[in-house]
């Protein structure tokens, strides 16, 4: 056996296979690399020729009875780890264990690679269990496949590259799409629905004040886009976790992979001092490495976790089954209980699920109780643990214990079954995102302490509640409701649990307090608006509702208000404050005609007279309180005049001559009053009279002035800017040369009064070459006749540049257009103006055999220069003549001069 192994060197052999198509390719049995060309000078044998040679050393090594040599054991194990893991090949071809097979290509499913065949036809020998039926467990998956076909390929999908590039995209596309989301709601802010008093929407347009029964397009423009921007932001959500649980899984396998190669000399150690048994799970064990060694030993651990919670009477799970159609399982547990298990949420059940009740297949798997299968595949997991070397068992929680029980019989379950291939490959891919996904949460809660530890309290308080903003977040919603809005959010780390929870409470009792205070604040001002509304358009205590409403539907204030009970309410408070108003209004005057009558009865108990001054009563009678009921003091000093008019006797001589003085000195002091405030009211408004002066002669004097620079820079324009091809930008530059130029005229208005003046250029040229053609031709000249005669003319010469002489063909063709069309209406004119032409005109020339009628018109209108201009297109004129008699022949006798007055009366 040392000496076929020792010829058969794997770097040179290639192996010769056929694809499913049957396009023969060959690949090296060490590096894996395959190609399409058979390789030149290298040893090249077939699939078949290879396993049975293999099989043949196997058969060998088999007839060995003695103990097994260590030292050959020792160089076996060392070459194949070195075919297996050898990064640093010196070799032509570098193994990348990613690459990939040909186009349509890859190696048979279930062909091992050479240097593993004598393993795999021990365990074929030794009746490993299903081995041959179906596929093997995931562990054994990279024994069974070629490394370009290793089994991550098989649970990632996609790879983090392509997640990027496709990331990228979707983030282009969002940006897209909020762009067009942006333009469509600026379009459709015009528009505003609302119902009629049935109940019917319509929509108003506040641009263009129109409304309609049919919902605009941009509207649901509007909707369409929010269900994309929906869809993409759900995608990208996906995608960056998806890309968040590649990268986990790249540095967990990392991590493992140093973990493993660090421990590889420990383990080859341990196999040197200590015994272990020559097959594990029908594998020899110096064919495997110290991966695989582990790796059993892991389940060798789990099996005997089972049976010493059975031993101790724990109800442990020891079967399982998946339901069809659904991510859930049915789980039998050691006391014949039955439970329902999803491993996608890592959710248990003991009641069933809302989406398994009612459906009869579920109730026939429960009733069939546990497989026998299952039975025999829990009896032969305990076998093997009894025939293995036990370690001590460290202890791990109850939760862990369960899953990982339910998990791991879940998959001895589905290998004892040919038919659930799928349901393996699941169950394995969930067990590993279960696991990878469970670090990942453990590390993330990790360095959310650290984070907590490193930032304030308040600071950590204050960017949670951001993010509750930012995300916004209902004030009406629960913490379930919300929570998936803002879990994956970095700030949402920053809390505890406890503290999120209790935050959030806090932050949505704010804010449902500040949406209540902005909803009444809102409700308030339209009400304040509609209020306004009513004082504006004069509403009485006779007006109506449906009046009012008739005649301000359109008004912004009135259609603020959704409701129209809201609208009739409050129309209805306003017409009843009214009403109020003027009964107040009735009491009121009574009320002041009391206080009026109280007030004259003081000023007769005061003895007032007719000379009596204001200011001696208004001491006398200040503590009364009919006096200081009445609050204003204009009030009781017109009180007071007035009694003094018409209450007071005339009769009453006067006593004495003091009373004449002082009454005369109260007169000339009244008077001097009166004329020193009507001085001062009329300096007042003098001053207010010549200040308006000084504004308008202010503004005149600047108007003149602005008037007077446009008069000069015009006549600097003139003098500078001769010709109409003159541009401003090269003009200006000459223009800043002159004096006129620093005129107090802005930039602006400089250029217009510029292009104004190069227009009225361009006009006059226009009218001189239009003069100059008046003179040579004709209503059938063409420009070329016309440009050899024009040519030799010196007003040609002066008129245009050179430059302009190439748009001359266009003006002249609009100068023939318009030429054409004015002679052809002057002689409509003509035709009108002539008294012989009736509408019997067309008649007398039907009739007449020598059209002596005709000849009759002919000679009177060539007697005009209207019919003559028309010489060189006679049979257009003829027609315009036949067309215009035809005409008024069909409206026939013309209607009386005294018609129109007649109708005009009417």
């Amino acid at each position: 056996m040392n000496e076929n192994s020792s010829s058969l060197d794997l770097s040179t052999l290639w192996v010769e296979c056929k694809n499913p198509n049957g396009r023969i390719y060959y690949y090296n049995a060490k590096t894996r690399q395959t190609t399409w060309i058979k390789p030149e000078g290298q040893r090249v044998m077939s699939q078949n020729e290879l396993d049975q040679l293999l099989a043949n050393q196997n058969e060998t090594s088999i007839k060995i009875v003695t103990p097994i040599n260590t030292d050959t054991t020792d160089e076996t194990t060392e070459s194949i780890k070195k075919d297996i893991q050898s990064p640093n090949d010196n070799s032509t071809t570098n193994y990348n264990p990613y690459s990939y097979p040909p186009p349509s290509l890859g190696m048979p499913f279930g062909t091992f690679p050479p240097h593993l065949m004598p393993h795999m036809a021990q365990m074929m020998q030794n009746n490993f269990p299903g081995f041959g039926s179906i596929p093997p467990p995931a562990h054994l998956l990279r024994f069974m496949m070629p490394p370009f076909l290793n089994p991550s390929g098989l649970t990632t999908g996609k790879s983090l590259e392509t997640l990027h590039t496709e990331l990228k995209k979707l983030r282009v596309q969002l940006k897209e799409l909020e762009d067009k989301m942006e333009k469509i709601n600026n379009e459709a802010s015009v528009w505003s629905e609302f119902k009629n008093p049935e109940g019917r929407p319509y929509y108003y347009n506040s641009k263009t004040t129109e409304s309609t029964w049919d919902k605009p397009l941009v509207l649901n423009d509007v909707i369409d886009m929010q269900n994309q921007l929906e869809h993409v932001n759900k995608t990208i959500h996906e995608s960056e976790k998806e890309v968040k649980r590649l990268e986990t899984e790249q540095s967990q396998l990392a991590a493992a992979a140093a973990a493993a190669n660090s421990n590889d000399k420990q383990q080859q150690q341990q196999q040197q001092t200590v015994p272990t048994p020559a097959f594990i799970n029908g594998f020899t064990l110096e064919k495997l490495d110290s991966n695989e060694i582990r790796r059993f030993g892991e389940v060798s651990l789990m099996d005997r976790n089972l049976i010493d919670d059975k031993a101790k009477g724990k109800a442990r799970p020891i079967s399982t089954k998946p339901i069809p159609g659904t991510p859930w399982c049915i789980v039998w547990t050691s006391d014949n209980q039955v439970f329902f298990f999803n491993p996608t949420s890592r959710t248990s059940l003991w009641d069933r699920p809302e989406e398994l009740k009612g459906r009869m297949d579920v109730d026939e798997m429960i009733r069939a109780a546990m497989p026998q299968d299952d039975l025999t595949n829990t009896n032969r997991t305990i076998a093997t643990k009894q025939k293995l070397d036990s370690t001590p068992d460290e202890t791990e929680p109850e939760a862990k214990k369960i899953k990982s029980d339910v998990i791991s019989t879940t998959i001895n379950n589905l290998n004892g079954n040919e038919n659930h291939d799928n349901e393996i490959k699941l169950i394995q891919n969930t067990t590993e995102r279960l696991n990878n996904t469970q670090e990942s949460n453990y590390e993330t809660e990790a360095k959310a302490a650290k984070q907590r530890e490193l930032i304030p309290y308040e600071t950590r308080i204050k960017q949670f509640r951001e993010m509750l903003a930012e995300k916004q977040v209902s004030a009406f919603a629960t913490w379930e409701q919300e929570k998936n809005k803002i879990v994956y959010d970095p700030r949402y780390s920053l809390l505890t649990a406890k503290e999120r929870k209790q935050e959030f409470d806090r932050y949505t009792h704010e804010r449902a307090d500040e949406e209540r205070r902005e909803k009444e604040a809102k409700l308030k001002l339209k009400k304040k608006e509609f209020r306004d509304l009513l004082k504006e358009s004069n509403v009485s205590i006779k007006t109506t509702f449906n009046e009012f409403a008739s005649r301000h539907s359109k008004d912004e204030r009135f259609r603020a208000v959704e409701k129209i009970r809201d609208r009739e309410a409050w129309f209805h408070d306003y017409i009843q404050e009214l009403k109020t108003r003027e009964k107040d209004g009735s009491s009121r005057h009574s009320e002041k005609e009391k206080l009026k009558k109280d007030y004259f009865s003081l000023l007769k108990e005061l003895k007032v007279t007719r000379n009596s001054p204001w200011s001696d009563i208004k001491h006398s009678g200040e503590h009364d309180p009919r006096y200081k009921a009445i609050e204003s003091s204009s009030r009781r000093d017109d009180w007071f005049r007035e009694y003094q008019t018409k209450h007071i006797d005339e009769t009453i001589p006067i006593s004495n001559e003091t009373n004449e003085e002082e009454l005369e000195r109260q007169r000339e002091k009244e008077k001097q009053e009166r004329i020193d405030a009507s001085i001062k009211k009329r300096a007042e408004e003098v001053k207010e009279q010549l200040s308006g002066f000084q504004r308008e002669l202010d503004k005149e004097r600047e108007q003149l002035k602005k008037d007077k620079a446009i008069e000069n820079f015009k006549a600097l324009l003139t003098d500078m800017v001769r010709t109409a091809d003159a541009e401003w930008k090269e003009t200006k530059k000459t223009l800043r040369k002159d004096p006129r130029w620093e005129q107090d005229i802005d930039r602006d208005e400089k250029e217009r009064l510029f292009e104004e003046h190069v227009n009225l250029l361009e006009k006059k040229r226009k009218m001189a070459f239009h003069a100059l053609l008046s003179e040579h031709c004709t209503l059938t000249s063409t420009w070329k006749e016309v440009k050899k005669i024009i040519k030799s003319d010196p007003r040609f010469e002066k008129i245009f540049s050179n430059e302009r002489k190439r748009d001359l063909e266009k003006e002249f063709e609009l100068y023939m257009k318009d030429k054409y069309h004015t002679a052809k209406t002057e002689f409509k004119e003509l035709l009108k103006e002539t008294k012989l032409i009736t509408y019997r005109s067309l008649q007398m020339i039907r009739e007449s055999e020598e059209q002596n009628h005709l000849r009759d018109i002919e000679k009177i209108l060539q007697k005009d220069k209207r019919y003559l201009l028309l010489d060189v297109i006679p049979d257009e004129r003829s027609k315009i003549l036949m067309d215009y008699l035809e005409d008024i022949e069909q409206r026939g006798v013309p209607p009386p001069p005294t018609a129109s007055l007649d109708r005009r009366k009417l």
